[in-house]
């Protein structure tokens, strides 16, 4: 848990753009929506505890999430939404 919990606390600071996303922003977890801040309180608490399926269950979610595994989000705000870049590279 531990691991995937950092993957995912660098993934949500760090993309989709360099400024990431809010500690408000909603994704779907698990079996609900659920803000980033509130995903990562669950995690350490499991992270804390002793219930072995709860450790398991919220790694296997965060593992998925991680690995942009089907990743709805609801922005919290328009700044939560990066622009499309549109131009061709370079050859």
């Amino acid at each position: 848990l531990a691991q995937q919990l950092l993957a995912f606390i660098f993934n949500t600071r760090h993309r989709p753009t360099s400024e990431g996303l809010t500690q408000t922003t909603v994704i779907w977890f698990g079996d609900q929506w659920m803000s980033i801040g509130d995903i990562i309180s669950n995690a350490v608490s499991a992270w804390e505890g002793s219930d072995i399926n709860q450790i398991d269950q919220i790694k296997t979610v965060l593992d998925g999430l991680n690995n942009n595994d089907d990743v709805p989000i609801l922005p919290s705000s328009y700044e939560d939404c990066p622009t499309p870049d549109f131009t061709q590279p370079e050859s």
